[in-house]
């Protein structure tokens, strides 16, 4: 029996390291798994307030508002606020309300429910401003507000701002949960519950108590209960942007679980192998000591995540526990390879699926907001906002073929120009080199040129038969590397004349898509038939 309790103990003690082992690093992986999800709210909170910022920033560039026309300004903050779905505000320096989209224009309006120093904060950075939590002083209604400051319009200065209610913030929380059970709460700089995930109406608008309660600080994780008593395991989040606290709540079980079903496991298999001690160390005694040290050897390598090289043994036990081990070794050195190969996948694939989809709703509510700035009545809108959403379609159609790598300058004109060509094949002329377009290029030069032909067929030399287009470019040195020159001619069409007003597509080309492409451009309303040059460096910018 002295000899078997010999050969237990250290049996019974690498058994105790193996589990302590195993624990800790599941632990660790699981609490990274939630800390995880918890950055992923966190990017979801601050690209919609990012996204509610540049909106606003963009209704700031209304020349309605800058020349101080508040009433046409009114209506094209009344169609934001339906888009938005929520209340589109205008304050003078002072705070009072000048325009709010929940009331008529011209209603008397009540006084400002916004702290000064929002105010404040917005005129001194430049940049958008979140408020805290408060009470809509029109609408009634509880929420948090987004803020810009608009120093330079005519009677101004001026604020502008979103009233957002709780029930959107609640409702992202729901879409960017990992999984069933898992919920998600936002608080402001000031320790305010804005949101969470599953309602919990009596908790929203108060000041939560404390650590060690919540998670305050980035990072910062712990078991706790939620505001209903669920055991939860909570990491927060800090904004650095906004100062918003984001936590994310994991069911205890996602953590404890597979704790147990390891511990289980690894009790189980020490104490099979203090079995096989104890029978071995009865019979054999020196020989099963010798192979005792082989197998400590055997699960030190699989801790090692090395080659198990067990020594011949006689004995079939001892060498069927070294061949688990080693199949174990290898098993788990793969499946840890599989599922980081596979995280790293869908890290991917989540990051590229929301640049791209924020890129096309950009460019969508981009076309929205600028068509209807000089649409009539509502079916030109809707015709000129179809046409230009199918000129965006081509131009994605294109990028899908080329798996989003690219596009072919030549294929982006004639997919515009094509239809155009006539029977002779001659009214519209390319002269090119083959030039390949990055994918962030491929969207807003597509929407420039379409713009360009759709004026060509309604009012130029696409508009009668004996009209000709010549579309010519070539390569030259930029800053950053290579840069196109591009020249847009027209003849044979109806006089020119320059236009009285700017339209929608003047003011995408020069204001919108030129700064986005970092280019330059020039618009020559020649007699004969318009003129256009662009030049701009196919290099992405860098920072």
């Amino acid at each position: 029996m002295v000899l078997a309790a010999g050969a237990l103990l250290p049996l019974a003690l690498l058994a105790g390291i193996m589990t302590l082992r195993t624990i800790t690093a599941e632990r660790g992986r699981l609490e990274q798994s939630v800390l995880s999800a918890a950055e992923t709210q966190r990017t979801l909170v601050e690209r919609e307030l990012a996204g509610l910022g540049e909106s606003l920033e963009a209704l700031a560039t209304s020349p309605a508002l800058l020349e101080g026309n508040l009433e046409a300004f009114y209506q094209q903050a009344l169609q934001l606020a339906r888009l938005q779905q929520m209340t589109v505000v205008l304050r003078n320096a002072q705070g009072a309300q000048l325009i709010n989209s929940a009331s008529p224009f011209g209603t008397p309006l009540p006084g400002s429910a916004l702290a000064p120093e929002f105010t404040a904060l917005a005129f001194h950075t430049g940049r958008p401003v979140v408020t805290g939590y408060f009470r809509g002083a029109s609408t009634g209604r509880f929420g948090f507000g987004v803020l810009i400051a608009v120093p330079n319009a005519a009677g101004g200065p001026y604020t502008l701002h979103f009233g957002v209610p709780v029930g959107r913030m609640q409702h992202l929380l729901r879409l960017g949960r990992p999984g069933s059970g898992w919920r998600s709460l936002v608080l402001d700089g000031n320790g305010i519950l804005l949101a969470h995930s599953e309602g919990l109406p009596g908790a929203i608008g108060r000041a939560l108590p404390p650590a060690p309660w919540l998670p305050r600080a980035d990072g910062e994780a712990g078991t706790t209960a939620d505001l209903d008593g669920t055991p939860v395991f909570a990491v927060a989040r800090v904004s650095a942007t906004f100062g918003w606290t984001v936590v994310t709540l994991a069911p205890v079980g996602v953590v404890d679980v597979p704790l147990r079903r390891d511990l289980w496991f690894s009790a189980g298999t020490a104490l099979l192998l203090a079995g096989l001690a104890l029978v071995a160390a009865a019979l054999l005694g020196q020989r099963l000591r010798h192979d005792i040290v082989g197998l400590a050897a055997a699960a030190a390598a699989v801790q090692r995540s090395e080659p198990v090289r067990m020594r011949p043994s006689g004995i079939r036990e001892i060498a069927e526990v070294g061949q688990v081990l080693a199949q174990t070794g290898a098993r788990l050195a793969e499946q840890a390879h599989e599922r980081d190969a596979a995280d790293q996948r869908q890290r991917l694939i989540l990051h590229e699926l929301n640049h791209r989809v924020k890129n096309i709703l950009a460019a969508i509510q981009a076309l929205a907001s600028l068509t209807a700035r000089d649409a009539p009545d509502v079916e030109t809108y809707r015709a000129r906002l179809t046409e230009r959403l199918q000129g965006l379609a081509q131009t994605q159609a294109l990028l899908t073929r080329g798996n989003w790598h690219g596009a072919n300058l030549g294929d982006l004109l004639r997919a515009e120009l094509g239809m155009f060509q006539g029977e002779g094949g001659d009214r519209v002329w390319l002269h090119r080199p083959e030039v390949m377009l990055a994918s962030h290029v491929v969207v807003p030069l597509g929407m420039l040129l379409h713009e360009l032909a759709t004026n060509a067929a309604k009012y130029g030399a696409l508009s009668v038969q004996t009209g000709l287009v010549h579309v010519t470019w070539q390569l030259g040195p930029s800053a950053t590397g290579q840069a196109l020159d591009l020249l847009w001619e027209e003849s044979g069409g109806p006089p020119v004349t320059p236009p009285a007003t700017r339209g929608f597509g003047t003011e995408m080309i020069e204001r919108g898509l030129a700064r986005q492409l970092s280019a330059q451009v020039l618009i020559d309303y020649r007699r004969e038939g318009l003129r256009f040059t662009l030049s701009m460096p196919l290099a992405a910018p860098k920072g």
